[in-house]
């Protein structure tokens, strides 16, 4: 399900990448090196145009031995923890978004 018209994801990627190669690392950091980085959070809807990258990096940072959270919540949209406390599913995500930062900086 998109709420968004046809062509809006090319016009937002140019947007943000300009012209340059969306494949620089620091344009995408799923072609970036990644050993040596902390730990990392990533949160996908599971219907989102964004889910595919992220269970990509997923396992890339993973195989760089990198310590990864991966929480993938279906039916929601892009960048759904943020309307948290609306809905069940973006509270659990923020709490748990919430719980990482405290674990690694040592607040728990």
């Amino acid at each position: 399900m998109s709420f968004i018209g046809k062509g809006t994801w090319t016009a937002f990627s140019h947007h943000y990448a300009g012209d340059h190669d969306p494949a620089i690392p620091l344009i995408s950091p799923l072609h970036g090196e990644l050993h040596g980085l902390p730990p990392i959070f990533i949160c996908a809807a599971g219907d989102e145009i964004l889910r595919d990258d992220a269970l990509a990096f997923a396992h890339k940072a993973r195989s760089a031995e990198l310590e990864v959270t991966l929480m993938i919540e279906k039916g929601l949209f892009h960048c759904y923890p943020v309307c948290a406390p609306l809905f069940l599913e973006e509270k659990r995500a923020m709490e748990a978004l919430c719980g990482f930062i405290r674990k690694y900086l040592h607040l728990t």
